[in-house]
């Protein structure tokens, strides 16, 4: 209890139940019986091809984006509920909520989650919980540090064989959320969609100011890549009428 008392993270759980609530009889059923979702969820294999670990469902507000979050995390939970090796995590960003809109929480949401996993599942005493025991003789007032929490977090997942996370409504976070990826993960910054647009073409066609910022911040970053309709980011700036992202460009 000491341990998980430590990690200040945000109360998913009265979130997750209140949308539970709402949600009708028979919601999403046949989400969860299409290929997609049922190759994600059994990480299966089609010859030498990996289905990819990452599921993500777009769609305009309202849409019910988060009571099928709601029903794939109550799914996982229930197909995994007897297996020690399989933890299910999750959040509802809301950018409304300072407990859920920086790289800190999100994170030691995650952590608390999975730590409590293990405190159900094993007497737990190896790497999470030996470091967090270790932090607990600092002098109050105590927070994890976003670096502290990433090595508890990854210690953690590889304690699972399974580790799934769910992030309803990334987009009330999305600015935390790309400078923790760009910061703590192996980002293939220049990778290119099916129209040719890069990460810096996305973000300038949404005018999203910060996120360029961040962008050009790296210096792996290619500056004019050319999209399927012969713009480049600059040139985009300029149609879409983002006179502050062209002065950064």
């Amino acid at each position: 209890e000491k341990i998980l008392d430590l990690i200040y993270a945000p109360d998913t759980g009265e979130r997750h139940r209140d949308i539970c609530r709402k949600r009708q009889t028979g919601t999403g059923e046949l989400f969860l019986g299409q290929h997609e979702f049922e190759n994600w969820r059994d990480r299966k294999t089609c010859g030498e091809k990996c289905f990819s670990s990452v599921l993500s469902c777009s769609g305009i507000p309202g849409a019910g984006k988060s009571f099928m979050c709601s029903l794939v995390i109550d799914h996982l939970t229930a197909t995994f509920a007897q297996d020690p090796h399989v933890c299910v995590a999750y959040l509802y960003c809301d950018y409304g909520d300072d407990m859920t809109k920086t790289s800190e929480m999100m994170l030691c949401a995650f952590l608390k989650q999975g730590v409590e996993k293990l405190s159900d599942t094993e007497s737990i005493h190896r790497d999470p919980s030996i470091s967090l025991r270790k932090l607990l003789q600092r002098k109050p007032p105590f927070q994890l540090k976003l670096e502290e929490t990433c090595q508890l977090l990854v210690q953690t997942i590889k304690r699972f064989q399974r580790f799934y996370i769910c992030i309803d409504a990334m987009d009330e976070c999305h600015y935390e959320i790309v400078r923790l990826l760009l910061n703590y993960a192996d980002v293939l910054i220049n990778l290119q969609n099916k129209y040719c647009r890069s990460a810096l073409s996305i973000a300038v066609d949404n005018g999203h100011d910060a996120i360029v910022q961040l962008l050009l911040e790296r210096n792996d970053i290619h500056l004019n890549p050319v999209d399927d309709e012969g713009d480049t980011p600059l040139l985009r700036a300029v149609s879409g009428g983002h006179d502050s992202i062209v002065s950064l460009l």
